[in-house]
């Protein structure tokens, strides 16, 4: 079974006071770590071991910090520190609008400098790849990655979005698909539904993609990483960590019924 993280997103704002009670929740829940938009460590930046207590004191980890890539030239080497002290090597990038493969390239180029630069301090950067951003589908995201150097820039998967954005493939298999055909690049997985009706406010397994088959592939394969389990907003008439569970749940009977077709296709 692999670790899973919780994103914050679906709660809104945690900042101040309420950031210690969605930790409070998060662990509750049998999350093992977290994930966060940079805007809730800036607070810490200057007292990183102050953000690892309150992380250790509910057994949870730091699974991910995402990052506005404006706000990366200005941000990154203070962040990367607060990574590092953090015990999290995972810095992902996200934001940026592109209209032409110009700006793409350009787009690529910039993320590559600053995954050298974040390499330097024992970090891998990842994009996020998402609808209306630099890359959106899987074209684009597939020329982002061959225009990057593997060794400090790595691949980010985002289920919900490659279900949305990823067109032209069929939906159900579009992550399996991208995973499949990049795996030696793989560094972050972000579980995420999307369906017709809830968009990406979708509960994991109540949309179109087939967990259980990433969940084979993400045994087979061996991953080491963090899967981070993220909705944009509560499914109408639950709460957040209502829907976290469930999502978490689900994910974890996904892994067991791969599992277990494994080893029946084993025993066969």
């Amino acid at each position: 079974m692999p670790r899973f993280a919780c994103m914050e997103l679906m709660w809104g704002d945690v900042a101040g006071a309420c950031f210690e009670a969605w930790l409070d929740e998060v662990r509750a829940l049998g999350f093992e770590g977290v994930a966060v938009r940079s805007l809730y460590v800036q607070p810490f930046l200057a007292e990183p071991r102050a953000f690892a207590e309150l992380l250790k004191k509910r057994r949870l980890a730091l699974a991910g910090v995402y990052l506005r890539i404006d706000e990366a030239p200005a941000q990154l080497e203070g962040l990367c520190a607060f990574l590092k002290q953090n015990g999290c090597a995972d810095l992902i990038l996200y934001g940026g609008t592109a209209a032409t493969e110009a700006e793409r390239a350009a787009a690529a180029q910039q993320i590559d400098a600053l995954g050298a630069q974040g390499a330097a301090h024992g970090i891998v950067t990842t994009y996020h790849h998402h609808s209306g951003n630099y890359f959106e589908t899987l074209e684009q995201t597939e020329a982002f990655l061959q225009r990057t150097d593997p060794r400090h820039v790595g691949l980010f998967c985002d289920t919900g979005h490659a279900a949305q954005d990823f067109e032209g493939h069929p939906r159900a298999r579009r992550a399996l698909l991208f995973l499949e055909r990049n795996w030696a690049r793989v560094r972050y997985i972000e579980f995420k539904e999307w369906s017709a009706e809830l968009g990406l406010s979708t509960e994991l397994g109540h949309g179109q993609t087939d967990f259980e088959a990433l969940a084979g592939l993400i045994l087979r394969k061996h991953y080491p990483g963090w899967i981070t389990l993220e909705q944009n907003a509560p499914t109408p008439g639950s709460k957040p960590g209502e829907c976290a569970g469930r999502s978490l749940r689900f994910a974890k009977k996904a892994f067991e019924k791969a599992a277990c077709g494994s080893a029946a296709a084993s025993s066969g």
